[in-house]
């Protein structure tokens, strides 16, 4: 890993002499990502990712972001879009994954208690045995489950 120790480097973070590439609110919001604990990562690889999810706004020069990443502001705009559509589906999801899991687990408890009785059993294996089957595997997905989230 080359560590910061290049003058053009540490002006790709706003340390050097020249103008800083980021505004200070952006800077700011930087520090902890450099600091974080674990991965005391300065190397100008790191330097550039950080330039490159910058925000076109928080930029002095938006011009120079084509310069570090290659793309244009309008590519980044688009991946931008793409982004926030992507973290808004995900906390839809994260959002009823615990009302989820819980109506799964409830499910698939009265399931286990159903097939537990041979009749029933017996009735769904000669009748509907593609039903009985798909029975089986919600309560065999949810036991692994429950023995996932226990370890």
């Amino acid at each position: 890993m080359r560590l910061l120790d290049d003058p053009d480097d540490l002006q790709l973070l706003g340390c050097g002499a020249t103008k800083p590439r980021s505004s200070l609110t952006h800077n700011l919001k930087s520090v902890p990502l450099v600091l974080t604990g674990d991965t005391n990562n300065y190397s100008i690889n790191y330097a550039k990712a950080l330039l490159a999810t910058t925000k076109s706004a928080d930029l002095h020069r938006p011009e120079d972001l084509k310069k570090a990443t290659g793309l244009t502001t309008e590519q980044m705009a688009r991946l931008e879009r793409e982004m926030a559509s992507v973290t808004h589906d995900y906390k839809e999801l994260e959002a009823t994954y615990g009302d989820d899991m819980l109506l799964l687990v409830i499910a698939a408890g009265f399931l286990e208690r159903l097939l537990s009785k041979r009749e029933v059993e017996r009735f769904l294996a000669v009748l509907h045995p593609e039903i009985l089957e798909n029975f089986r595997s919600i309560v065999a997905a949810a036991s692994l489950d429950q023995v996932q989230a226990a370890a």
